[in-house]
């Protein structure tokens, strides 16, 4: 087929037949003549030209509202997007699924004095479900993946359970008509189960049928505590085809879940072929271990997403379908519809090896004083009924290697993954938790937060471990940073934190640990003071990322 040679035109023209668009009207006009060409040149979705563009607007509005399904109107630059807004609000208040697309001049060429160059993006937010913004012909990978989710997260959203108008602003550059001969492309088309909260047995049904034969990942990233997903996952962990990857941050207890997750990845074959499902389901926020994330990515097999919310999460770039339904109930109802579909399956008893593997290698490492060997040895320590609170930055990576851990929850600010605030979310969770709340952070964060240790909400249930390196020490560990000349003086810079000093001034009992054998006395004593407590643990900074590198390859080389 011979058609326009603008990429996000076509892309947008596929999957807009794709999600059920059969009418686009169109009004006149030479910057929108590549969407034209698109739309057209389908073959599947009918054309109607309209030239006025609030006529057209409302003609599109009575087709839509009346065959029940989405419509697309397709404008012009400048005004002519504006003579839209009245359909576009009638739209909106009637949950009509309206698809607005309008052509716009490259933004370098807004307010400076060109024709028909207005401020287009947004300005109907305030009547559709969201707007987007693109490039008509993105030559880099990562901007197309975007433009692909963000169109399939429109149509979604019009066509959800609320229903509505979407805009699509595509700025477009000239040459506006060049064509090109396409072959049978096939965009990306991500699909929406819409549940209301649950799914129907006869869906849980239909989705285990399709999952029955295959090697089924689950990754459930930052969660609160919920018995009843808990309950449900651990019906699907012992199934040998289905593997639960949970971090810490998820917040599940379980013999079958996998937990150490890097270290498991680690322990693995260097290409983790074994390791690699036929699909993965995830829910939850965001996951911790990049090494997770990365290689999914790299296996590039369809992800479900599970979970409420209108924005399309595609964090591994391979998402094939939302699914609207509250995480506990929709995996109760698959680990009942998948029990007519138990075979037997090697595949989750490679994961737990890796896993018992690197659990054996971790407890057999025996690095010098370090960050790491500390955290791992307070980890082992905790008593169970403690709330756990972790800080960002190396402070949670080493909590999450630990091979042994007992805690009765476990938070940390995942949201957006700063590491300001942390003492002050951990001392207001200590106030409304009778049990003990323990936050161990890193002295860059808790100089963050210095305000929190004369809170009024603090009390003598709140004791804070702080891993004393003198700077920021992820930095000396990840690869963006770890070789820069201004690591030392401007990066990793330096922290002054006085823990001794600071507990003396807010009241808190102050411990303090410089070696394995110090810390072993130190937590006894810290852990049953009746008081408000405070243990720095002083590490070296430079040795501290030196023994994470040192961890990593112990992992490796102790494979089973």
């Amino acid at each position: 087929m011979i058609t326009t040679n603008q990429w996000t035109c076509r892309e947008i023209a596929l999957l807009l037949q794709a999600h059920g668009v059969r009418h686009a009207v169109v009004s006149p006009g030479s910057r929108n003549s590549p969407l034209i060409m698109a739309l057209a040149r389908t073959g599947a979705i009918e054309c109607h030209a309209v030239i006025d563009e609030r006529s057209a607007a409302f003609t599109a509005l009575g087709i839509s509202a009346t065959s029940s399904r989405p419509v697309a109107v397709v404008c012009t630059s400048g005004t002519a997007l504006l003579n839209l807004s009245p359909a576009v609000a009638e739209a909106y208040y009637r949950r009509v699924p309206l698809i607005v697309i309008s052509a716009d001049r490259p933004e370098p060429w807004i307010d400076q004095d060109d024709s028909q160059t207005i401020r287009q993006p947004g300005c109907l937010s305030n009547f559709v479900m969201k707007s987007y913004n693109f490039n008509g012909n993105p030559a880099d990978n990562d901007t197309r993946w975007q433009i692909n989710r963000q169109i399939n997260e429109g149509m979604l959203l019009a066509t959800g359970r609320r229903r509505g108008p979407v805009h699509f602003n595509i700025a477009l550059g000239e040459p506006l008509t060049d064509t090109l001969e396409t072959g049978n492309e096939s965009p990306r088309i991500i699909s929406r189960i819409d549940g209301n909260g649950d799914i129907t047995t006869s869906q849980a049904r239909q989705l285990a049928s399709e999952l029955a034969s295959k090697k089924i990942l689950i990754t459930v990233g930052f969660n609160f505590p919920d018995s009843r997903l808990n309950r449900a996952l651990q019906r699907l962990a012992k199934f040998g085809n289905i593997v639960v990857a949970a971090e810490a941050t998820a917040n599940l207890h379980g013999p079958d879940f996998v937990k150490n997750i890097d270290a498991t990845i680690d322990a693995a074959a260097d290409d983790c072929c074994g390791l690699k499902p036929d699909i993965v389901i995830s829910t939850g926020g965001g996951l911790v271990s990049r090494k997770l994330k990365e290689i999914i990515r790299a296996w590039g097999v369809p992800n479900w997403r599970v979970g409420r919310g209108d924005s399309v999460i595609d964090c591994f770039k391979s998402g094939s379908m939302v699914i609207d339904a509250e995480p506990a109930l929709f995996f109760q109802r698959m680990a009942s519809a998948m029990q007519p579909y138990r075979t037997p399956s090697d595949y989750a008893a490679g994961w737990l090896n890796s896993q018992s593997a690197a659990n054996a290698a971790s407890l057999t490492f025996d690095g010098p004083w370090s960050d790491l060997t500390a955290i791992h040895r307070i980890m082992a320590a905790l008593p169970d009924n403690v709330n756990l609170h972790v800080s960002n930055g190396m402070t949670l990576r080493n909590a999450l290697s630990a091979p042994v851990a007992r805690y009765h929850r476990f938070d940390c600010n995942r949201g957006v993954s700063g590491i300001d605030g942390s003492t002050s979310t951990a001392v207001g969770a200590a106030s409304v938790y009778q049990g003990p709340t323990i936050l161990l952070t890193g002295d860059m964060s808790a100089q963050y937060d210095i305000a929190a240790m004369s809170s009024p909400l603090l009390t003598d249930r709140f004791k804070m471990i702080v891993i004393a390196n003198g700077d920021g020490g992820i930095f000396r560990v990840i690869k963006a940073t770890r070789d820069l000349p201004e690591l030392d003086s401007f990066i990793a810079c330096k922290v002054n934190f006085p823990a001794s000093e600071l507990a003396a001034a807010y009241g808190f009992e102050y411990f303090e640990a410089t070696g394995s054998q110090s810390l072993a006395d130190a937590l006894n004593r810290f852990l049953s003071s009746p008081k408000k407590a405070v243990l720095a643990v002083i590490t070296d900074s430079k040795t501290s990322a030196e023994v994470a590198h040192q961890f990593i390859e112990h992992i490796k080389n102790h494979r089973q």
